[in-house]
């Protein structure tokens, strides 16, 4: 995480220089919301990940436009693979704990 926030800060003047998509972000947004609302809806851990990226990849594509995009594209992706792994190590940690019913266990 660390190395991600050194990337984006050591590229922030283009943040600054850059102008932004704001109705292409804004389209990025709100399909990132909405496909956030439906992964909570069918509870899809794997999906709200992938959400929190795509909000992130719009956020940036509405202030900053497309060529902050490119210039962030190792930083987003890394940040989107954290953010993989932290659902993964959560699921992991809820299947441990988790026990099967003695019914189903008997019908196999």
């Amino acid at each position: 995480m660390p190395i991600i926030l050194y990337i984006g800060w050591s590229r922030r003047q283009s943040f600054i220089d850059g102008r932004g998509w704001p109705i292409t972000g804004l389209i990025v947004l709100t399909l990132a919301t909405v496909f956030y609302i439906l992964s909570l809806q069918l509870q899809i851990p794997s999906f709200i990940a992938l959400s929190m990226g795509l909000t992130v990849f719009g956020a940036i594509l509405y202030m900053s436009g497309a060529s902050v995009v490119i210039e962030m594209v190792i930083p987003l992706l890394l940040l989107l693979f954290v953010i993989a792994l932290v659902v993964v190590f959560a699921l992991q940690r809820v299947l441990e704990h988790w026990e099967t019913p003695k019914v189903v266990l008997n019908n196999l």
